[in-house]
């Protein structure tokens, strides 16, 4: 049983799709726009990402002759309160049937400096410090998770950026440790995008130099760039983890920072600093992949009214081969598994503009987002096609970010603890983290603003899985092709979501802003969550309180 679960849990796993590698989401050649302004939009200003959602931030001020330095950030606190999911017990461990947390409380305080050696060059930095869990219950058994909660610290650091941008007469550089974001981030999320639903979390980090130009000169509208990426961390690889993960990127786009459409090609190569355990068989895990991404985005006034009409969209697809879904315990190591994925998403949505005393928002945001993820029915026919999201692609509170995520990490610590320490190449990509994975949704959303400090707003999300719901541990366990909790992996419907919230944002003295607010979702489960008697998953609730401090 032990040789036939190993074969199965090694395969099983989630696809290792590269992270595209570029960090600014707008024209690569002009210096990294600054968040979007904690006070309103003056009237008659031309459309901004603040009507549509506003984060409270305060943006770095223009960089003048004079050298000077400027520090933002934010200090954020969160209280969660959420179902106890059930969740397969590990061996051994038949008590631990359910994740063990119903209370959580998180913070960190991101420090961001920016110093301007002169108008056109800065040194720029970011760190999270403190931060952290704080206090509430420790999670069991979901250690594979990037962020499990299974112990408390609440003064962890994470140093983030650290680089140097220089716009020249020849080109933009930006050389050091950055993020990489590009396009709607459902590949390469820097996670320091505000969502309108949930937070964002760690995010793609890349030792990088790069060089974008504008070919037909500083007013032309292509602008081409290219990047060599050492990767520090991101969905795939962490460096310190002994993950070896390099990137060619090349890079085109044309048009404006509001309506423009861009295209790059990603190669990587990755290897791991581990193999197979069985000196007879050596191997080293690699991965080459190449990718094709193409994103666009849209804005244009509605005639006749006050307000805009907006868009973006974002396709992706990746071929190559990968050997982090071998065997090293049952005979000679086979071919590599193909890697074939794609996927995407696409927004639409209006604002309407309100006005009141010289000073204009978004009153009325209305959009419609709609999301696939490729799938994998059978991980064991040599080729990998599942697609998984940047968890920092935030898709509601409750179905990805909780049930998904936590049953997946279970079923990573499960596959381990029946592996009894041998090791099982891929099985660490085999949690999601909240990531849209293998599946197809439609998330309607919705925010009002009765004033411009005041946000009410509301999600709907309907999803279904794109290929066959599989847990390689109870599949191997137990001869039988299986579910998460031990049902039928062929009902797809993940079920519906419906999440609420509100917020507050208070303009205080010094440049500071307050932030209070609450959200929370109601997950009705679908027959893709069933048990091994037919019996569906209980109604999931994740409730969440909010207060932060942008500076």
């Amino acid at each position: 049983m032990l040789s036939h679960f190993s074969k199965t849990a090694a395969l099983a796993v989630v696809l290792l799709v590269p992270s595209p590698a570029w960090a600014q989401t707008s024209t690569p050649v002009a210096p990294a726009a600054p968040p979007p302004s904690r006070a309103p939009a003056p009237a008659n200003a031309a459309f901004s990402d603040q009507l549509v959602l506003d984060t409270g931030r305060t943006p770095f001020s223009r960089p003048t002759s004079d050298m000077h330095a400027e520090v933002h950030g934010e200090y954020q606190v969160r209280y969660y309160r959420k179902s106890d999911l059930p969740l397969t017990p590990p061996p051994g461990a038949p008590d631990a049937a359910s994740l063990g947390q119903k209370n959580a409380v998180l913070h960190w305080m991101r420090i961001t400096p920016r110093f301007y050696f002169t108008p056109k060059i800065y040194l720029a930095g970011q760190i999270d410090y403190p931060q952290g869990f704080i206090a509430g219950e420790e999670t069991r058994f979901v250690g594979a998770a990037s962020e499990p909660l299974n112990e408390r610290g609440a003064f962890r650091v994470d140093p983030r950026w650290l680089y140097l941008d220089a716009a020249t007469d020849y080109g933009h550089w930006r050389v050091g440790q950055q993020g990489s974001h590009w396009g709607m981030g459902i590949l390469a999320n820097d996670g320091n995008h505000p969502s309108l639903f949930g937070d964002y979390r760690k995010g793609a980090i890349v030792e990088r130099v790069l060089l974008a130009a504008n070919p037909g000169g500083k007013a032309s509208l292509l602008t081409t760039a290219v990047a060599a990426d050492l990767v520090f961390r991101d969905n795939q690889a962490e460096l310190t983890n002994r993950d070896l993960a390099f990137q060619g990127v090349v890079m085109v786009v044309y048009g404006t920072d509001r309506n423009q459409l861009g295209l790059y090609g990603v190669a990587r190569e990755q290897s791991r600093g581990a193999g197979s355990t069985v000196p007879s068989q050596p191997y080293t895990d690699r991965l080459s992949v190449r990718i094709a991404d193409l994103h666009g985005r849209f804005t244009a006034r509605v005639p006749g009214a006050p307000g805009y009409v907006f868009g973006q969209a974002e396709a992706v697809v990746a071929a190559g081969t990968t050997r982090y879904a071998q065997n090293p315990g049952a005979g000679p190591p086979s071919q590599p598994s193909s890697v074939r994925a794609w996927g995407g998403a696409f927004t639409l949505g209006t604002v309407h503009e309100a006005m009141r005393e010289g000073v204009r928002w978004g009153d009325l945001v209305l959009s419609a987002e709609w999301g696939y993820a490729s799938g994998d029915n059978d991980p064991l026919d040599g080729v990998q096609r599942r697609l998984t999201f940047d968890p920092n692609h935030k898709v509601g509170l409750v179905m990805f970010d909780h049930a998904l995520s936590w049953m997946s990490a279970r079923s990573a610590v499960n596959s381990d603890f029946a592996l009894r320490g041998a090791y099982a190449p891929g099985l660490q990509f085999l949690p999601s983290n909240g990531g849209v994975s293998g599946a197809a949704y439609f998330y309607p959303t919705f925010v009002v603003r009765p004033r411009h400090w005041l946000d009410l707003k509301g999600a709907m999300l309907v999803a279904q899985t794109t290929a066959d719901l599989l847990d390689p541990y109870r599949t191997a366990t137990t001869g039988r092709r299986s579910n998460y909790l031990g049902g039928d992996p062929a009902r797809r419907d993940l079920g519906v979501e419906f999440d609420l919230g509100a917020e507050a944002r208070v303009a205080l003295d010094y440049g500071l802003t307050l932030q209070l607010g609450a959200q929370g979702g109601v997950l009705f489960p679908g027959r893709a969550f069933d048990d091994n008697t037919g019996n569906g998953l209980k109604t999931q609730v994740v409730a969440v309180g909010r207060v932060g401090l942008q500076y």
